[in-house]
C-alpha cells in the first residue's frame, strides 16, 4: 500500500490495506512491531488523503478479495498509472 500511496493513489493504498488486513487475520499473522508501526504511518497518511467513508469503503473493499486478486489489480492499476476498477469506482 506505501507504493501505491507513493504513487498517488491513496485509494488503491486503502485497497490493499484491507486485502493486506484481511489476509492476516486469516492466517493469524501478528506483523513485527517495526511493521506495523510502518503500517500505522502509511495508514494514517491514507487517511488524511482520503474521506472517511470513503477510506472504509476502499478498505472494506479490499477486505472483500483474496490477497493474490489484490495484488494482481494493484499491478494493473499500477502499470496503468490509475485506480483499479470495480472497487465502487
Amino acid at each position: 500500500s506505501s507504493l501505491a500511496l507513493y504513487r498517488g493513489d491513496p485509494r488503491l493504498a486503502a485497497r490493499l490495506a484491507g486485502a493486506t488486513a484481511a489476509a492476516r487475520d486469516e492466517i493469524g499473522l501478528v506483523p513485527w512491531p517495526e511493521v506495523a508501526e510502518a503500517e500505522r504511518r502509511v495508514t494514517e497518511s491514507i487517511q488524511e488523503l482520503l474521506p472517511a467513508a470513503d477510506y472504509a469503503a476502499e478498505v472494506a473493499a479490499g477486505k472483500s478479495v483474496s490477497l493474490e486478486i489484490a495484488i494482481v489489480g494493484a499491478l494493473a492499476s499500477l502499470a496503468e498509472g490509475s485506480s483499479v476498477t470495480g472497487a465502487g469506482r
